[in-house]
């Protein structure tokens, strides 16, 4: 599973659900978490 950012002007890609089994963030949200991990941060993934 991999978590990824969108293209420029991609949010539409969200928006819309266009996602292939990955979770996918607005621009807005990497800006907002970039600063905070690294590449090595473990995440849990809740329902």
């Amino acid at each position: 599973m991999g978590i990824h950012g969108t293209p420029e002007d991609g949010d539409y890609l969200i928006d819309n659900m266009l996602n292939w089994n990955c979770i996918s963030l607005k621009r807005e949200d990497v800006d907002e978490i970039y600063l905070y991990i690294t590449k090595s941060t473990g995440i849990i993934i809740e329902k």
